[in-house]
């Protein structure tokens, strides 16, 4: 979790209602991923305490987003606040609409940077070719 950088308590339905019922059930938790060396920034959003018995909330619903940094920057280098504020609020809107990613695409954080461009299967071979053994090369 120490990618978590807030943990809310469960929304009180009778000052903010909402679609998602979970919502008033459960806190949030928010974590964020910028890979070293890399342009691209997550926001994930997910039930904190999800489960009656104790599971992980990487079984349960999710919203995330990823952006190029630079997206968030003006022509003379100022952090525009405003804009990554309207786009976190909008993941929100999403999250408590009930408008959750598929269980398939959740990013634990044990993912790279390959992962998060859409690179998979190349991530995966990567992987794979660092467990393998390394063979001696036969002469012809």
């Amino acid at each position: 979790d120490k990618d978590c950088i807030m943990v809310t308590q469960p929304v009180d339905k009778a000052k903010y209602p909402t679609k998602n019922k979970e919502v008033e059930e459960y806190g949030i938790r928010v974590r964020t991923q910028l890979p070293r060396f890399s342009e691209f920034y997550t926001v994930i959003m997910e039930f904190q305490g999800y489960g009656k018995d104790g599971k992980k909330a990487a079984s349960g619903p999710y919203v995330s987003k990823t952006w190029s940094v630079g997206q968030f920057f003006d022509v003379d280098g100022f952090f525009a606040e405003d804009i990554l504020m309207d786009e976190v609020e909008a993941l929100y809107a999403n999250f408590c609409e009930g408008k959750f990613g598929k269980p398939e695409d959740y990013d634990d954080g044990s993912h790279g940077i390959l992962h998060l461009l859409g690179f998979e299967g190349l991530e995966k071979s990567l992987k794979d070719k660092k467990k393998a053994p390394s063979g001696k090369l036969k002469a012809n």
